[in-house]
């Protein structure tokens, strides 16, 4: 893809996104992914929340959801227990948070627009 269509991608996702709360549950927090996040895609806030053995039901996260700190979760599949993962789905979907489904251990700007874009875009545009 060109830098330009990325752009523009990003552009329109930033639309959808912008004033929206973040929330990233898995692996350990990058707080300069977190900045390059917030930045690129226009969010009001980017939480990011580790996932640990000793939490095994997930509990922050879970939390997080139920405290309605969040628009959007992200999970970070492959470094979120099966779990975490199913307990995070449900708590999102009692709540309706939307919930997406992020392959890759290092959440990056335009991974995010196009795992966004895909999943729940259509819910983002009502």
């Amino acid at each position: 893809m060109a830098k330009s269509t990325q752009r523009n991608d990003n552009v329109a996702v930033q639309k959808l996104l912008r004033g929206k709360r973040l929330l990233i549950v898995g692996g350990d927090p990058r707080p300069q992914h977190v900045q390059r996040i917030q930045m690129t895609l226009g969010f009001s806030a980017v939480e990011w929340i580790e996932t640990r053995s000793s939490d095994p039901l997930g509990r922050k996260a879970v939390g997080a959801v139920e405290q309605s700190r969040a628009d959007i979760v992200i999970v970070l599949i492959g470094l979120v227990r099966h779990a975490h993962a199913k307990r995070l789905s449900a708590t999102c979907k009692e709540s309706g948070t939307l919930l997406v489904r992020y392959r890759g251990k290092s959440p990056h700007p335009n991974g995010i627009a196009v795992a966004v874009t895909n999943q729940i875009g259509s819910r983002l545009s009502k």
